[in-house]
């Protein structure tokens, strides 16, 4: 429901030929943990928490397919940038674990409990690459704001966060 109403903004706003900014913000995968059987059949051998557990994942990575699919059909998808990242680090009592080798989990501040995966497609600008350069979701709206030229003197300050387009565009400065 929420990728389909954002690609109704989406392809509205690209029919008037203006650039457009959409944040989504899906709730999966969240406790109490619910997927549809068919999501779970890889997971059969994991408990029953796992299994809904990624059986969530396997939802959001359709309805992630189903975004990139339209960007593409509306032509635009090479010059979008979509930002894929958790709110917060993984979960106890899901298997395999969530957090790799960290320690911690959510609502801990170890490492498990904060440091996320993200990924970030941007295919005219970023070219595929894997870094370890820690970022923060602080650092959305600076870099944001960098990409579209609006000078950091233009927000209050202190601002939270720092552009990572250096990071993006391959430049991982200590």
């Amino acid at each position: 429901i929420i990728v389909d109403l954002a690609l109704q903004f989406i392809r509205r706003t690209v029919e008037m030929d203006k650039p457009f900014f959409t944040v989504i913000w899906d709730g999966s995968p969240h406790d109490p943990f619910r997927a549809l059987d068919k999501d779970k059949v890889a997971f059969e051998a994991l408990d029953e928490n796992s299994q809904s557990h990624y059986g969530e994942l396997v939802a959001f990575d359709r309805s992630v397919g189903i975004l990139r699919a339209k960007l593409n059909d509306l032509g635009i998808a090479g010059n979008t940038i979509i930002w894929y990242c958790s709110d917060n680090g993984g979960l106890p009592r899901i298997t395999p674990t969530t957090v790799g080798n960290l320690r911690g989990f959510k609502g801990s501040l170890w490492e498990g409990g904060i440091r996320v995966p993200a990924i970030i497609e941007w295919p005219a600008k970023v070219k595929p690459a894997v870094t370890d350069f820690p970022a923060s979701t602080m650092d959305i709206f600076p870099t944001i704001a960098e990409i579209v030229g609006i000078p950091i003197s233009s927000s209050i300050q202190p601002q939270d966060g720092q552009s990572v387009l250096p990071v993006m565009l391959g430049n991982n400065p200590k």
